[in-house]
């Protein structure tokens, strides 16, 4: 299992944008983002990590959000930062590449 902090501000990776995501020492690694795929599949809005290209080594390139067996839906993210600025989540290791 893995910890990050997503914080209520902007980030972006290339053309990848959406909120910071940080580590437990406070340093960015990556971007927590809106999946956007074909519409009815199931990573459609999904929350995602792109990790920043320094970190790949360590975490892979991106990371699917779940939390026990589920995903986390990027709207719900984006309504917990607006409301509490950070949110501290330990999530499953799976990566995505």
């Amino acid at each position: 299992m893995d910890t990050f902090v997503f914080e209520d501000r902007p980030a972006s990776c290339g053309s990848i944008k959406g909120f910071a995501v940080c580590n437990l020492n406070g340093e960015e690694v990556g971007v927590v983002w809106k999946h956007k795929h074909k519409k009815g599949e199931l990573a459609e809005g999904q929350a995602e990590i792109r990790f920043y290209d320094h970190k790949v080594a360590k975490y892979g390139t991106w990371r699917r959000i779940f939390i026990d067996t589920a995903r986390l839906s990027f709207d719900y993210l984006a309504y917990k930062l607006a409301k509490e600025g950070s949110v501290t989540l330990t999530i499953d290791p799976r990566k995505g590449g």
